[in-house]
């Protein structure tokens, strides 16, 4: 057995520089040298030693760390106590008391409670002006300048195109604030805060330093602009027609109308549909 195994020769065993491979010849001569793949070399290689573990620790010490995802910061006692507690809700042709299930005609209140009416759009605490709707839902009349839709104030007109009391001052035609004059002619209470040139919203102070109407969004500290949000929230809920600024109808109301226009609107829209519909059957 010894014998056999001694009279092996040993593989003859050459590095190939063009192929990158390793030759092995057999001993017989008869097949042709056949190269062998640099994986099966590499796994025949001995384990790395100590200095080069030390090497590869080093370069993962390296390596920047991988991105964390946090999560979206926790609300704070602040924010939570500025975010506004949903409205009860409400069910059409019924008092809008608690616990009253009287049967009304209008939106509001009925008799026992006091028989006040409410703007017909849900959820809105504000008296009709002239019709169903306050004035911040369409209700009341509109400037009668072109391309106008703002309340009048008087003699047809809005504050913008002279409507309401002008200042007293000679040659201005601007309108009048406290005392009969403009802002720039002294009809305006500064606040009372020291070095604060702002006017006076409230309580004798700057809506900066009295906050008492600020945004109903999330950690705003903004002034609230009307319908509970600032100019920056307001942008998504005002009507898409060029020059107004009222925030959108409510949904209760039923019509064709894409939901992106105010309540004015979306009723001249309606209209003009109406129309064009009738005068296209006959």
């Amino acid at each position: 057995m010894a014998n056999r195994e001694s009279s092996r020769s040993p593989k003859a065993e050459a590095y190939d520089e063009t192929s990158g491979s390793s030759v092995v010849a057999k001993d017989d001569g008869n097949d042709a040298a056949r190269p062998q793949p640099r994986l099966q070399l590499a796994l025949q290689w001995p384990p790395p030693s100590d200095h080069d573990e030390a090497v590869w620790s080093a370069l993962l010490d390296l390596a920047p760390p991988p991105p964390s995802f946090a999560g979206p910061p926790a609300a704070t006692k602040a924010s939570r106590a500025r975010s506004k507690l949903s409205p009860p809700k409400e069910i059409h042709g019924q008092c809008l008391a608690a616990q009253c299930s009287t049967a009304i005609t209008y939106r509001g209140f009925c008799k026992a409670h006091g028989g006040t009416r409410r703007c017909s759009v849900a959820y809105c605490p504000k008296n009709p002006q002239g019709g169903r709707y306050c004035i911040a839902h369409g209700g009341g009349k509109r400037c009668k300048a072109d391309d106008c839709v703002r309340p009048v104030q008087s003699r047809g007109l809005c504050k913008a195109h002279g409507g309401g009391t002008r200042c007293k001052a000679d040659e201005c035609d601007k309108s009048a604030q406290s005392g009969g004059y403009c802002r720039a002619h002294g009809g305006i209470r500064i606040c009372a805060v020291a070095g604060c040139p702002n006017g006076v919203q409230r309580h004798g102070k700057c809506a900066k330093h009295d906050g008492g109407r600020l945004c109903s969004a999330a950690d705003c500290t903004r002034t609230d602009r009307g319908g509970g949000l600032c100019d920056l929230h307001r942008r998504r809920s005002v009507c898409s027609v060029v020059g107004c600024k009222k925030l959108l109808a409510a949904t209760t109301v039923q019509t064709d109308v894409p939901e992106r226009y105010c309540i004015a609107h979306k009723k001249a829209l309606a209209a003009a549909t109406d129309d064009a519909s009738t005068k296209a059957s006959a």
